[in-house]
């Protein structure tokens, strides 16, 4: 099934960044990853511009390269939220197994309530913030591999 996603671009505020008249805007690309409408393996989805600005050559490019440098920016931050995890767990790991040395029975379960407050921390972001990601990171390819159609009003 085709799924149909349009934007209608009014002026030049509405495509280029404020500062930086040479990149697409961060609300637009933001705007088209939660306009994307909700779609299934199989389905496709073509986006229609409508373009109203004067003077103004395609955006077509502008906008593919601004939703692939939103792709490798969830790249990037995936990657790292892989290593903070990795090193929650393994602090988490360390500081239970020290909390076992301990003699002190006050110190070992302070010891231990703090690793397991970082192993808890790995989990949490696992829940949270890779499922966030990996979503946006799904409509981003299904974005960035779909047709897209600029109509000159």
């Amino acid at each position: 099934m085709e799924k149909i996603l349009q934007i209608d671009l009014e002026s030049k505020e509405d495509l280029f960044e404020k500062y930086n008249k040479n990149i697409v805007s961060k609300e637009l690309i933001e705007y088209i990853i939660k306009a994307t409408p909700h779609f299934k393996k199989g389905d496709s989805i073509k986006i229609i511009i409508n373009n109203r600005i004067k003077d103004q050559e395609k955006c077509i490019p502008l906008i593919i390269e601004g939703l692939q440098k939103e792709y490798n920016n969830n790249i990037f931050n995936h990657h790292r939220n892989s290593f903070k995890q990795l090193s929650f767990l393994i602090l988490g790991i360390i500081t239970l197994f020290v909390s076992t040395l301990i003699n002190t029975s006050i110190l070992k379960e302070i010891i231990s309530i703090g690793g397991w407050v970082l192993i808890w921390e790995m989990v949490e972001s696992e829940i949270f913030d890779d499922i966030s990601n990996k979503t946006q990171r799904r409509i981003l390819e299904k974005l960035l591999n779909s047709d897209i159609i600029e109509n000159r009003m």
